[in-house]
């Protein structure tokens, strides 16, 4: 199943849940033990999104996994 892929088209769909749906697609890399696609996914969330809220979310969840 192509989970990035369907968590990125929801990123596009649902403008208000981009937050939460980018520290989703990090925790799966995290539940994968793939960490440096996690932290990749954080940095991409953090300097795309258009709201303090969201950016507030994804730094929060991203100080927790460091």
């Amino acid at each position: 199943m192509p989970v990035d892929a369907i968590i990125r088209g929801g990123i596009r769909t649902f403008t208000d849940e981009v937050g939460r749906l980018w520290t989703s697609l990090a925790d799966y890399y995290i539940r994968r033990g793939m960490f440096e696609k996690a932290r990749d996914v954080y940095e991409e969330g953090a300097t795309s999104v258009l709201t303090v809220h969201d950016f507030s979310l994804i730094f929060d969840a991203y100080t927790q996994f460091e």
